[in-house]
Parts: structure tokens; C-alpha cells; sequence
């Protein structure tokens, strides 16, 4: 891992909180961030699953169809 130092803008601070508490997960910020930039990463091609450095399914991606 790499560690980064930034300082947020108010306005994505308070976007970054109000993503953390999405769906009552209550996520600290710094895994919040992660998760919304490893989506985007994602959604925009700069990440692909295969290359995310995670195993497995992520647990928003679990649903019945997967119990096998």
C-alpha cells in the first residue's frame, strides 16, 4: 500500500460523510474514500476487476445467486 496525505475541500469532505453513512455501513472516512474511488477506478476502466487487488466477490456484489 502507499499512504497519501490530502486535505479535502468542505464539499467532498461532506459527500465523502454522507457516502460513508450510506446504507447505515458507518464506514471511516479512509475506507469510504477507497470504496468510492475503487468504484470509480472501475466504472471508468482505470481499474480492472482482475487488477483491484481483491480476492472473491465484495459483499454489495453478493446475493443469493451466489450461495453454491
Amino acid at each position: 500500500m502507499t499512504s497519501l496525505t490530502l486535505a479535502l475541500p468542505a464539499d467532498l469532505t461532506a459527500a465523502l460523510d454522507r457516502f460513508s453513512r450510506h446504507d447505515g455501513a458507518n464506514l471511516p472516512r479512509e475506507e469510504a474514500l477507497l470504496r468510492a474511488f475503487r468504484a470509480w477506478a472501475l466504472e471508468n476502466g482505470y481499474l480492472h476487476p482482475e487488477d483491484d487487488g481483491q480476492s472473491g466477490k465484495r459483499p454489495e456484489d453478493l446475493n443469493a445467486t451466489n450461495d453454491d
